[in-house]
Protein backbone atom coordinates (compact mmCIF):
# COMPACT_ATOMS: atom_id res chain seq x y z
CA UNK A 1 0.00 0.00 0.00
CA UNK A 2 1.79 3.23 -1.10
CA UNK A 3 1.39 6.66 0.29
CA UNK A 4 0.43 9.14 -2.50
CA UNK A 5 0.40 12.77 -2.04
CA UNK A 6 -2.26 14.28 -4.64
CA UNK A 7 -2.07 17.57 -5.80
CA UNK A 8 -5.22 19.53 -7.62
CA UNK A 9 -7.74 17.03 -6.32
CA UNK A 10 -10.51 19.41 -7.19
CA UNK A 11 -9.71 19.63 -10.54
CA UNK A 12 -11.59 17.07 -13.53
CA UNK A 13 -8.80 14.59 -13.80
CA UNK A 14 -8.05 15.03 -10.08
CA UNK A 15 -11.29 13.87 -8.97
CA UNK A 16 -10.98 11.00 -11.14
CA UNK A 17 -7.29 10.01 -9.36
CA UNK A 18 -9.75 10.80 -6.01
CA UNK A 19 -11.53 7.95 -6.54
CA UNK A 20 -9.74 5.46 -8.42
CA UNK A 21 -6.82 5.78 -5.64
CA UNK A 22 -9.40 5.60 -2.81
CA UNK A 23 -10.80 2.38 -4.67
CA UNK A 24 -7.37 0.35 -4.77
CA UNK A 25 -6.67 1.09 -1.06
CA UNK A 26 -3.88 3.43 -1.12
CA UNK A 27 -3.73 5.81 0.97
CA UNK A 28 -4.41 9.42 -0.40
CA UNK A 29 -3.14 12.41 1.15
CA UNK A 30 -4.51 16.06 -0.77
CA UNK A 31 -2.35 18.49 -0.68
CA UNK A 32 -2.54 21.92 -2.07
CA UNK A 33 0.50 24.62 -3.99
CA UNK A 34 -2.36 27.31 -4.44
CA UNK A 35 -3.08 28.19 -0.95
CA UNK A 36 -1.46 31.70 0.59
CA UNK A 37 -2.55 33.95 3.33
CA UNK A 38 -5.04 35.67 1.66
CA UNK A 39 -7.24 32.44 -0.25
CA UNK A 40 -6.86 30.26 -3.38
CA UNK A 41 -6.00 32.39 -6.08
CA UNK A 42 -2.85 34.04 -6.14
CA UNK A 43 -1.11 35.91 -8.53
CA UNK A 44 1.99 33.97 -8.35
CA UNK A 45 4.02 31.57 -6.83
CA UNK A 46 5.21 32.60 -3.56
CA UNK A 47 7.99 31.94 -1.28
CA UNK A 48 5.27 31.20 1.22
CA UNK A 49 3.72 28.60 -1.00
CA UNK A 50 7.36 27.14 -2.02
CA UNK A 51 7.53 26.53 1.99
CA UNK A 52 4.30 25.11 1.99
CA UNK A 53 5.11 22.54 -0.69
CA UNK A 54 8.10 21.66 0.85
CA UNK A 55 6.37 21.29 4.22
CA UNK A 56 3.48 19.18 2.81
CA UNK A 57 6.16 16.72 1.20
CA UNK A 58 8.04 16.63 4.40
CA UNK A 59 5.20 15.58 6.62
CA UNK A 60 3.57 13.33 4.36
CA UNK A 61 6.55 11.07 3.52
CA UNK A 62 4.88 10.15 0.51
CA UNK A 63 6.31 6.86 -2.42
CA UNK A 64 4.46 8.73 -4.61
CA UNK A 65 3.45 12.37 -5.28
CA UNK A 66 1.31 13.31 -8.31
CA UNK A 67 1.26 16.69 -9.67
CA UNK A 68 -3.07 16.93 -11.07
CA UNK A 69 -3.02 21.16 -10.63
CA UNK A 70 -1.59 24.02 -12.21
CA UNK A 71 -3.10 26.88 -14.53
CA UNK A 72 -4.98 25.35 -17.49
CA UNK A 73 -6.74 28.30 -18.51
CA UNK A 74 -5.48 28.43 -22.24
CA UNK A 75 -6.84 31.95 -22.75
CA UNK A 76 -6.42 33.29 -19.51
CA UNK A 77 -2.23 32.37 -19.69
CA UNK A 78 -2.59 35.15 -22.33
CA UNK A 79 -3.08 38.15 -20.04
CA UNK A 80 -1.71 36.05 -16.83
CA UNK A 81 1.17 35.02 -17.82
CA UNK A 82 3.18 35.53 -14.18
CA UNK A 83 0.63 32.83 -12.75
CA UNK A 84 0.91 30.37 -15.61
CA UNK A 85 4.50 30.48 -15.34
CA UNK A 86 4.39 29.97 -11.52
CA UNK A 87 2.67 27.00 -11.42
CA UNK A 88 2.88 25.18 -14.29
CA UNK A 89 6.54 25.79 -14.25
CA UNK A 90 8.09 26.85 -10.85
CA UNK A 91 5.93 24.68 -8.41
CA UNK A 92 6.83 21.99 -10.98
CA UNK A 93 10.51 22.48 -10.31
CA UNK A 94 9.77 22.79 -6.66
CA UNK A 95 7.89 19.00 -6.82
CA UNK A 96 11.20 17.73 -8.84
CA UNK A 97 13.19 18.77 -6.64
CA UNK A 98 11.65 17.27 -3.31
CA UNK A 99 10.79 13.96 -5.12
CA UNK A 100 14.63 14.15 -5.84
CA UNK A 101 15.67 15.03 -2.26
CA UNK A 102 13.28 12.46 -0.74
CA UNK A 103 13.56 9.87 -3.08
CA UNK A 104 9.91 9.23 -4.09
CA UNK A 105 7.98 8.92 -7.27
CA UNK A 106 6.71 11.81 -8.92
CA UNK A 107 3.89 11.73 -11.55
CA UNK A 108 2.99 14.48 -13.76
CA UNK A 109 0.81 15.42 -17.04
CA UNK A 110 2.03 17.56 -19.89
CA UNK A 111 -0.02 18.49 -22.93
CA UNK A 112 -0.24 18.57 -26.80
CA UNK A 113 -0.09 22.40 -26.95
CA UNK A 114 3.35 22.12 -25.98
CA UNK A 115 4.05 21.78 -30.26
CA UNK A 116 2.99 23.85 -32.97
CA UNK A 117 0.54 21.04 -34.97
CA UNK A 118 2.00 21.71 -38.33
CA UNK A 119 1.44 18.88 -40.76
CA UNK A 120 3.21 16.46 -41.52
CA UNK A 121 4.48 18.19 -45.05
CA UNK A 122 6.09 20.21 -42.89
CA UNK A 123 7.87 18.12 -40.03
CA UNK A 124 11.58 16.45 -40.31
CA UNK A 125 9.97 12.71 -39.38
CA UNK A 126 7.00 13.13 -41.61
CA UNK A 127 4.74 11.44 -39.23
CA UNK A 128 1.54 12.00 -38.75
CA UNK A 129 1.71 11.95 -34.77
CA UNK A 130 3.92 13.74 -32.71
CA UNK A 131 6.51 11.36 -30.41
CA UNK A 132 8.35 11.90 -27.31
CA UNK A 133 11.38 12.78 -29.31
CA UNK A 134 9.89 15.13 -31.81
CA UNK A 135 11.03 18.71 -31.05
CA UNK A 136 8.38 20.89 -28.82
CA UNK A 137 7.54 24.72 -30.16
CA UNK A 138 4.41 25.80 -28.39
CA UNK A 139 2.22 28.26 -30.17
CA UNK A 140 0.71 30.00 -26.77
CA UNK A 141 2.16 31.27 -23.46
CA UNK A 142 -0.44 28.12 -22.13
CA UNK A 143 1.69 25.29 -23.76
CA UNK A 144 5.09 27.27 -23.01
CA UNK A 145 5.11 27.18 -19.48
CA UNK A 146 4.02 23.86 -19.44
CA UNK A 147 6.95 23.06 -21.37
CA UNK A 148 8.82 24.77 -18.90
CA UNK A 149 7.72 22.60 -16.29
CA UNK A 150 8.52 19.47 -18.17
CA UNK A 151 11.80 20.96 -18.91
CA UNK A 152 12.81 21.53 -15.15
CA UNK A 153 12.06 17.63 -14.36
CA UNK A 154 14.20 16.15 -17.42
CA UNK A 155 17.18 18.89 -16.92
CA UNK A 156 17.22 18.04 -13.16
CA UNK A 157 17.27 14.06 -13.94
CA UNK A 158 13.93 14.24 -11.37
CA UNK A 159 12.41 10.51 -10.77
CA UNK A 160 9.41 11.47 -12.64
CA UNK A 161 6.99 9.50 -15.37
CA UNK A 162 5.45 12.76 -17.27
CA UNK A 163 2.73 11.70 -18.91
CA UNK A 164 2.09 13.99 -21.80
CA UNK A 165 -1.89 13.72 -22.54
CA UNK A 166 -4.83 15.76 -25.13
CA UNK A 167 -7.99 17.28 -24.96
CA UNK A 168 -8.94 15.74 -21.48
CA UNK A 169 -12.73 14.73 -20.93
CA UNK A 170 -14.78 14.11 -18.52
CA UNK A 171 -18.16 14.90 -16.85
CA UNK A 172 -16.85 15.68 -12.88
CA UNK A 173 -16.60 19.72 -13.59
CA UNK A 174 -19.34 21.84 -14.54
CA UNK A 175 -17.15 24.24 -16.73
CA UNK A 176 -15.90 21.71 -19.28
CA UNK A 177 -15.76 20.20 -22.72
CA UNK A 178 -18.85 17.62 -22.23
CA UNK A 179 -20.77 19.47 -19.67
CA UNK A 180 -20.94 22.56 -22.35
CA UNK A 181 -21.86 20.13 -24.90
CA UNK A 182 -24.49 18.03 -23.50
CA UNK A 183 -25.78 21.25 -21.52
CA UNK A 184 -26.54 22.67 -25.05
CA UNK A 185 -27.83 19.29 -26.39
CA UNK A 186 -30.71 19.02 -23.37
CA UNK A 187 -31.22 22.82 -24.65
CA UNK A 188 -32.13 21.78 -28.26
CA UNK A 189 -29.47 24.16 -29.44
CA UNK A 190 -27.53 23.87 -32.18
CA UNK A 191 -24.03 23.40 -31.00
CA UNK A 192 -21.19 25.63 -32.97
CA UNK A 193 -17.43 23.51 -32.64
CA UNK A 194 -14.28 23.92 -34.78
CA UNK A 195 -13.45 21.51 -36.94
CA UNK A 196 -9.76 22.23 -38.07
CA UNK A 197 -7.96 21.44 -35.00
CA UNK A 198 -7.03 17.28 -34.79
CA UNK A 199 -5.98 15.37 -31.84
CA UNK A 200 -6.94 12.56 -30.05
CA UNK A 201 -9.00 12.61 -26.79
CA UNK A 202 -8.47 11.24 -22.93
CA UNK A 203 -11.19 10.45 -20.86
CA UNK A 204 -10.10 11.61 -17.32
CA UNK A 205 -10.96 8.08 -15.81
CA UNK A 206 -9.27 6.12 -18.50
CA UNK A 207 -6.35 8.17 -17.55
CA UNK A 208 -6.22 8.22 -13.59
CA UNK A 209 -6.96 3.99 -13.98
CA UNK A 210 -3.67 3.69 -15.73
CA UNK A 211 -1.76 6.20 -13.56
CA UNK A 212 -2.53 3.47 -10.56
CA UNK A 213 -1.03 0.63 -13.32
CA UNK A 214 2.09 2.47 -14.08
CA UNK A 215 2.63 3.21 -9.90
CA UNK A 216 2.09 -0.18 -9.57
CA UNK A 217 4.38 -1.02 -11.67
CA UNK A 218 7.43 1.76 -11.35
CA UNK A 219 6.82 0.97 -7.08
CA UNK A 220 7.14 -2.78 -7.83
CA UNK A 221 10.89 -2.75 -9.34
CA UNK A 222 13.93 -2.55 -7.58
CA UNK A 223 15.74 -0.38 -10.73
CA UNK A 224 12.83 2.18 -11.49
CA UNK A 225 14.73 4.33 -13.66
CA UNK A 226 14.05 2.98 -17.53
CA UNK A 227 10.45 4.35 -16.28
CA UNK A 228 11.35 8.04 -15.93
CA UNK A 229 10.61 10.64 -19.00
CA UNK A 230 7.80 11.46 -20.55
CA UNK A 231 4.97 9.10 -22.12
CA UNK A 232 2.25 10.09 -24.28
CA UNK A 233 -1.28 9.06 -23.19
CA UNK A 234 -4.63 9.19 -24.92
CA UNK A 235 -7.18 7.08 -25.88
CA UNK A 236 -7.21 4.90 -28.92
CA UNK A 237 -9.33 5.74 -31.86
CA UNK A 238 -10.28 2.50 -34.00
CA UNK A 239 -8.57 3.16 -37.58
CA UNK A 240 -11.85 4.14 -39.90
CA UNK A 241 -12.55 7.04 -37.83
CA UNK A 242 -8.98 8.60 -38.16
CA UNK A 243 -8.10 11.12 -40.66
CA UNK A 244 -5.19 11.81 -42.54
CA UNK A 245 -3.35 13.75 -39.53
CA UNK A 246 -3.83 10.88 -37.22
CA UNK A 247 -6.58 12.22 -34.66
CA UNK A 248 -10.17 13.35 -35.31
CA UNK A 249 -11.29 17.10 -35.29
CA UNK A 250 -12.74 18.82 -32.12
CA UNK A 251 -16.65 18.79 -34.23
CA UNK A 252 -15.90 14.85 -34.41
CA UNK A 253 -15.27 14.54 -30.71
CA UNK A 254 -18.62 16.44 -30.10
CA UNK A 255 -20.72 15.04 -32.38
CA UNK A 256 -19.21 11.36 -30.82
CA UNK A 257 -20.46 13.20 -27.21
CA UNK A 258 -24.17 13.70 -28.68
CA UNK A 259 -24.07 10.65 -30.12
CA UNK A 260 -23.64 8.66 -27.23
CA UNK A 261 -25.86 10.71 -25.03
CA UNK A 262 -28.73 10.13 -27.61
CA UNK A 263 -27.80 6.50 -27.40
CA UNK A 264 -27.47 6.29 -23.48
CA UNK A 265 -31.42 8.07 -23.78
CA UNK A 266 -32.99 5.66 -25.78
CA UNK A 267 -31.32 2.34 -24.10
CA UNK A 268 -30.84 3.24 -20.45
CA UNK A 269 -34.55 2.73 -18.97
CA UNK A 270 -33.24 5.13 -15.99
CA UNK A 271 -32.44 8.18 -18.29
CA UNK A 272 -35.71 9.37 -19.65
CA UNK A 273 -37.02 9.77 -16.11
CA UNK A 274 -35.41 13.04 -16.29
CA UNK A 275 -33.56 13.85 -19.24
CA UNK A 276 -34.05 14.92 -22.81
CA UNK A 277 -33.44 13.32 -25.99
CA UNK A 278 -31.85 15.75 -28.19
CA UNK A 279 -32.73 15.27 -31.61
CA UNK A 280 -33.29 18.56 -32.35
CA UNK A 281 -29.50 19.49 -31.65
CA UNK A 282 -26.86 19.13 -33.82
CA UNK A 283 -23.15 20.20 -34.38
CA UNK A 284 -22.18 22.81 -36.97
CA UNK A 285 -18.51 22.80 -38.05
CA UNK A 286 -16.76 26.09 -37.86
CA UNK A 287 -13.06 27.74 -37.80
CA UNK A 288 -10.60 28.12 -34.69
CA UNK A 289 -10.75 32.04 -36.22
CA UNK A 290 -14.52 32.17 -35.34
CA UNK A 291 -14.74 29.86 -32.22
CA UNK A 292 -15.87 31.96 -28.67
CA UNK A 293 -15.20 31.21 -25.56
CA UNK A 294 -18.32 30.82 -23.48
CA UNK A 295 -18.58 33.81 -22.86
CA UNK A 296 -18.91 35.27 -26.03
CA UNK A 297 -15.25 36.36 -26.70
CA UNK A 298 -13.20 35.18 -29.31
CA UNK A 299 -10.28 32.98 -28.50
CA UNK A 300 -7.23 35.11 -27.25
CA UNK A 301 -4.28 31.95 -27.30
CA UNK A 302 -3.69 30.40 -30.72
CA UNK A 303 -4.80 26.42 -30.88
CA UNK A 304 -2.03 24.18 -32.70
CA UNK A 305 -3.85 22.45 -35.70
CA UNK A 306 -2.64 18.43 -35.36
CA UNK A 307 -1.39 17.41 -32.62
CA UNK A 308 -2.68 13.78 -32.48
CA UNK A 309 0.31 12.03 -30.14
CA UNK A 310 1.81 8.37 -30.97
CA UNK A 311 1.79 6.32 -27.55
CA UNK A 312 3.73 3.27 -28.80
CA UNK A 313 6.46 4.36 -26.32
CA UNK A 314 3.97 4.05 -23.17
CA UNK A 315 3.03 0.42 -24.78
CA UNK A 316 6.33 -0.48 -24.95
CA UNK A 317 7.10 0.49 -21.57
CA UNK A 318 4.55 -0.61 -19.29
CA UNK A 319 2.65 -3.27 -21.67
CA UNK A 320 -0.60 -1.09 -20.99
CA UNK A 321 -2.67 0.59 -23.29
CA UNK A 322 -5.89 3.02 -23.03
CA UNK A 323 -9.22 1.89 -23.91
CA UNK A 324 -10.72 2.78 -27.18
CA UNK A 325 -12.54 6.02 -27.02
CA UNK A 326 -16.25 5.81 -28.10
CA UNK A 327 -16.39 2.59 -25.87
CA UNK A 328 -15.01 4.58 -22.79
CA UNK A 329 -17.19 7.65 -23.86
CA UNK A 330 -20.58 5.78 -24.31
CA UNK A 331 -19.46 3.98 -20.22
CA UNK A 332 -18.48 7.84 -19.23
CA UNK A 333 -21.97 9.18 -20.05
CA UNK A 334 -23.82 6.30 -19.22
CA UNK A 335 -22.40 5.69 -15.80
CA UNK A 336 -22.98 9.72 -15.16
CA UNK A 337 -26.63 9.82 -15.79
CA UNK A 338 -27.17 6.55 -13.71
CA UNK A 339 -25.23 7.81 -10.45
CA UNK A 340 -27.18 11.40 -11.15
CA UNK A 341 -30.56 9.50 -11.45
CA UNK A 342 -29.56 7.96 -8.66
CA UNK A 343 -29.55 10.94 -6.60
CA UNK A 344 -32.55 12.25 -8.06
CA UNK A 345 -34.71 9.54 -6.40
CA UNK A 346 -32.85 9.43 -3.23
CA UNK A 347 -33.16 12.99 -2.83
CA UNK A 348 -37.31 12.45 -3.29
CA UNK A 349 -37.35 9.93 -1.21
CA UNK A 350 -35.93 11.75 1.21
CA UNK A 351 -38.36 14.56 0.67
CA UNK A 352 -41.28 12.08 0.73
CA UNK A 353 -40.14 10.40 3.80
CA UNK A 354 -39.76 14.24 5.80
CA UNK A 355 -35.87 13.92 6.18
Amino acid sequence: MARILLFGASGQLGADLSFVLTDIKHVVKKGSYRKTHFGDNACAFTEYQKQSLIDQITYSKPDVIINAAGYNNVDGAEFNQDEAYSFNADAVKVLGEQAKQNKCLLIHYSTNFVFDGKRRSERENKSNLYSEDDKPNPINIYGDSKLRGDQFLLEMSAPAIILRTSWLMSLKNKNNFMRRILNKAQSYEDIEVVDDQFAVPTLSYDLSKLTVEIINRVLSDKNPDSYYGIHNVTNFITAGTCRSCGGISKFDVATDILKAYKKACLTDLYLPTYSFIPYGSSCIGISSSDARLPCGLLYSAKRPSHTALDCQKLYNTFRVRMPEWTESLNREISNYYFVKNYLNRFKQYESSQGV
